[in-house]
């Protein structure tokens, strides 16, 4: 990102007098830049690729649309979800929908809304999801969730296998059902993937399955990373304004079909099944910035005027860009930046070597599209508005900044 002020073409000084702070600003332009930079990737090396935005990422309408325009799929989390995809103008055989445990109240819910893609994770899932479409005399298609050894976060290895099919399951052969067709498979690696060889034993593991499915579609979740985050390890704790560049997102993408490809080759050239990718913080993460002020200053202490109630993820396991708009006289300096609220573990950042900042001062914060506020909480503090820049340069308010009466919207009164 530059510092000369300037965002995607948009004056951040001028943006921060004009809407406040805090705020959070996207852009457009960028959003449709990363869909065709993992797009054009992948298919450079993959023709058959389809790519289902992840919603939970970020579930803004306005982002939802512009997601839409661009073609993509969507994969939905919940049952509000996939009625907010339907309003942002997805038709329902483009809306895909996953749940750890299937209810069987919120599937038929999702179903009779027209979806027909699903996720299942465990056979008590298929048994529903046969049950449903045979009452209902359609066909759904199920795309099997399989968890894998290397799942890609650390710590988080064992958590994440209690979600979906061992692979020892699948090769046994999984059960037919009336009502339902087993043809895709999926699996989820961790977030953030900054090597795209992390990859590569998933895509081995999933069309070997694949096959012994006969899938029509091999999925590889999410884990794409987004350009202005960097993952925390033990080299960076303590100089955290140094980290390589991760390669261009379409040069990563067409890497990661090329791997793809190759597996193919080996396992069985006349396979050829469809690449899905459900991309989130590749796509939003990057394409929002956080516009904050310095309110006060305490030692190498600057807090701001918004923190991790919308920037929820932990400074101990990713770091974002971070940049001064108005830059001061003077040598930069090792400070730590906090939020407003009275959450011992509202902390930005820690050591960040940055130039002077003083009270008053405008901080823009990079990365502030993926699960901000699709997480964020209402605690000591509400979410900012939202903004969008458009190709042709204007801004426009898609969220309004939440208020009192949102505090207090779902209270039953005595």
């Amino acid at each position: 990102m530059p510092n000369d002020l300037q965002w995607e073409g948009v004056s951040l000084r001028e943006a921060a007098a004009r809407l406040g702070t805090p705020a959070l600003l996207a852009s457009e332009p960028c959003i449709r830049r990363n869909v065709a930079a993992l797009r054009d990737g992948l298919r450079s090396a993959w023709p058959d690729v389809v790519l289902r935005y992840c919603a939970k990422t970020n579930h803004e309408r306005a982002i939802l649309a512009i997601i839409r325009d661009e073609g993509l799929d969507v994969l939905t989390s919940h049952e509000p979800e996939v009625r907010l995809a339907l309003d942002a103008g997805f038709t329902p055989d483009a809306i895909a929908f996953q749940r750890p445990v299937l209810d069987e109240a919120e599937t038929a819910s999702v179903i009779d809304a027209g979806v027909r893609r699903l996720h299942a994770f465990r056979n008590d899932d298929l048994d529903l999801l046969s049950r449903l479409a045979v009452a209902r005399g359609i066909e759904l298609r199920v795309s099997l969730r399989v968890t894998l050894p290397n799942f890609g976060i650390p710590l988080l290895g064992g958590a994440a296998r209690r979600m979906g099919f061992e692979p020892a399951e699948i090769e046994r052969g999984v059960a037919r059902r009336s009502g339902i067709v087993i043809d895709a498979i999926n699996t989820y690696i961790g977030t953030q993937q900054e090597r795209v060889e992390s990859f590569h034993p998933a895509i081995r593991a999933l069309l070997r399955l694949a096959r012994a499915l006969d899938a029509v579609e091999v999925n590889l979740g999410g884990g794409v990373p987004s350009s202005t985050l960097r993952r925390v390890t033990p080299a960076t704790v303590w100089r955290r304004d140094r980290f390589a560049a991760h390669p261009p997102l379409r040069d990563y993408a067409a890497r990661l079909g090329s791997i793809f490809a190759q597996e193919v080759q080996r396992l069985d050239p006349a396979f050829a099944p469809r690449l899905v990718l459900e991309p989130g913080r590749s796509i939003i993460g990057n394409a929002v910035i956080l516009l904050t002020r310095v309110r006060a200053e305490k030692e190498r202490w600057r807090f701001l005027d918004c923190g991790r109630n919308v920037l929820v993820e932990s400074p101990a396991a990713f770091t974002r860009w971070i940049e001064p708009v108005e830059r001061r006289e003077g040598p930069a300096s090792t400070i730590h930046l906090a939020g407003p609220t009275l959450n011992t573990l509202d902390v930005i950042d820690m050591r960040r070597r940055l130039p002077p900042l003083r009270t008053g001062d405008l901080v823009a914060i990079g990365d502030a599209g993926a699960y901000s506020l699709s997480r964020g909480t209402r605690y000591a503090g509400l979410a900012p508005p939202l903004y969008l820049a458009r190709a042709g340069g204007t801004i426009e308010r898609v969220r309004r900044a939440e208020t009192f009466d949102d505090l207090i919207a779902l209270t039953e009164r005595p």
